[in-house]
């Protein structure tokens, strides 16, 4: 969970994890959390998620990429 709070933090100044475009960073980031989310039964609302606003805001961005969402699928 403290791991959470740096990716955060890093959403802060920029929209994606590396800067201003998608990397490859985000997509293994985002299927890394959207697995454990999924197994520890978290939604972006749930009340450990939702405290890392621009972390839950870049999750509900990433679920909303088209490529991403056919293999979220």
């Amino acid at each position: 969970m403290s791991c959470l709070k740096i990716l955060d933090l890093r959403l802060v100044d920029a929209p994606w994890l590396c800067g201003a475009r998608m990397t490859i960073g985000d997509i293994i980031v985002f299927n890394d959390l959207s697995m454990f989310m999924n197994l520890c039964d978290y939604t972006p609302s749930t009340q450990d998620m939702s405290e890392h606003q621009n972390l839950m805001k870049w999750f509900k961005k990433m679920q909303k990429e088209p490529e991403i969402a056919k293999l979220d699928a």
